[in-house]
């Protein structure tokens, strides 16, 4: 009896408010704790099902606190003073969508009128631009086809979003109500539908899933996919490669290195051979732009009055992320226990989001499951989300006080970096 009752709490969904202080105490309101005798596990609606439901109602929330952007013409720095600023409504012109162009693949007129086939983003988030532009064109009149793809997108955005809580939660294994971090997440509603990281999101966490589960080739494969749609999770072989070391086991590495190398080559190489130049600019975009409002070299620069051309900042921020990094690889050696892949995820992200001269706003949807898997407490994640809202307001403050058009675009515009 004593082995089968074992056996029964090891494999039992831990309760929040037994696990976590902050759960437990605000659960007082609400009668308490999860008492020993409650009966659990028959209800239609499981953890999995109420997560999907909240996550469903994160994107709703979204949605609607983009909404003003989509009914309202984008003048006098609106969408900046109204928070509800996202590129997926602009960039339906500005990428040629609207005149039915292919991106990569059909030349379309850039801000200056020239003809170029350029594209930002990487390949797959051209192919998710050209598949809600192709659904728009189906469902919506032609007057209205720049507000049907905002919501295409968002549709797409939102399913993304349920896609990664799913796998974030199974992931988790016994602490799947972790993922209720995610799916309720401030920072999902307030960034969700500015940009398609959503679609690398949800990749990174069905490889951090395969992963799990020892398919090798297949997590590979779905970080190859996500390296793909945002560039990020490339950092992410750093931290395998050394813990697959530590633990003996360094051919489940190259076996994922092969799986990510496999599918990128499928999905970029044609776009490469076939527009070369189009391929290559977000690539040239990255090299060549400069420090964006809100990267601490942005912010050293008006402190330390600096001048860094380009190139010096390119150089000082590759030195400053290679330190970091190999910080990163000493304490996974150093550890006295083995420390869990998306731990060693989280600090090598957060070192690279926090020294790269780039940082726009949703770039936060990156941190989420990997902060729901490597610390999960939810004190901790509300203040990280407090943190994010206050930036915010203090972005909106500022361009409030800017009376000039052009200057509260020009503001917003280095607020609001595309990428």
């Amino acid at each position: 009896m004593d082995d089968v009752a074992a056996a029964v709490t090891s494999t039992a969904v831990v309760a929040p408010t037994h696990d976590d202080p902050f759960v437990g105490g605000g659960s007082a309101a609400f009668g308490g704790p999860l008492g020993r005798h409650a009966r659990s596990g028959w209800s239609w609606w499981t953890p999995l099902r109420v997560l999907i439901a909240m996550v469903i109602a994160s994107s709703v929330l979204g949605y609607l606190q983009k909404l003003p952007c989509r009914n309202q013409p984008w003048q006098g720095g609106f969408q900046y003073s109204h928070a509800c600023y996202n590129d997926i409504y602009p960039l339906y012109y500005g990428e040629g969508l609207a005149a039915g162009k292919r991106p990569y693949l059909d030349p379309h007129a850039d801000s200056n009128g020239q003809l170029t086939g350029e594209v930002e983003y990487p390949v797959l988030i051209g192919a998710a631009m050209d598949v809600g532009a192709q659904v728009d064109k189906l469902l919506y009149p032609s007057s209205e086809r720049g507000q049907g793809f905002l919501d295409v997108t968002w549709l797409m955005l939102m399913i993304a979003a349920v896609v990664a809580v799913v796998a974030t939660a199974l992931t988790a294994g016994r602490r799947i109500w972790d993922a209720a971090m995610l799916a309720a997440a401030p920072s999902l509603i307030l960034a969700g539908l500015i940009n398609w990281d959503l679609l690398a999101v949800a990749l990174t966490a069905l490889g951090f899933l395969a992963w799990s589960r020892k398919n090798n080739f297949v997590a590979g494969a779905l970080l190859g996919l996500a390296i793909a749609t945002k560039f990020y999770p490339l950092v992410f072989f750093l931290p395998m490669l050394i813990l697959c070391w530590r633990a003996r086991q360094l051919r489940a590495f190259w076996v994922a290195v092969g799986g990510a190398a496999f599918a990128w080559v499928i999905v970029d190489v044609p776009i490469w051979i076939a527009s070369p130049e189009g391929f290559a600019r977000f690539y040239y975009f990255s090299k060549t732009r400069g420090a964006d409002w809100g990267s601490i070299w942005y912010i050293s620069e008006k402190i330390f009055t600096w001048n860094l051309g380009t190139p010096s900042l390119n150089l000082y921020e590759a030195g400053a992320i290679a330190i970091a990094f190999l910080g990163v690889c000493w304490l996974a050696l150093a550890a006295r226990r083995r420390p869990r892949l998306p731990q060693l995820c989280f600090l090598t992200l957060a070192f690279f989001l926090v020294l790269n001269k780039v940082y726009s706003p949703q770039y936060v949807l990156w941190l989420l499951p990997l902060a729901v898997l490597a610390r999960p407490q939810v004190l901790l994640g509300l203040a990280r989300d407090t943190a994010r809202i206050a930036r915010i307001g203090l972005a909106r403050e500022r361009i409030d006080d800017v009376a000039d058009e052009r200057q509260r675009r020009d503001l917003g515009e280095r607020i609001h970096p595309r990428r």
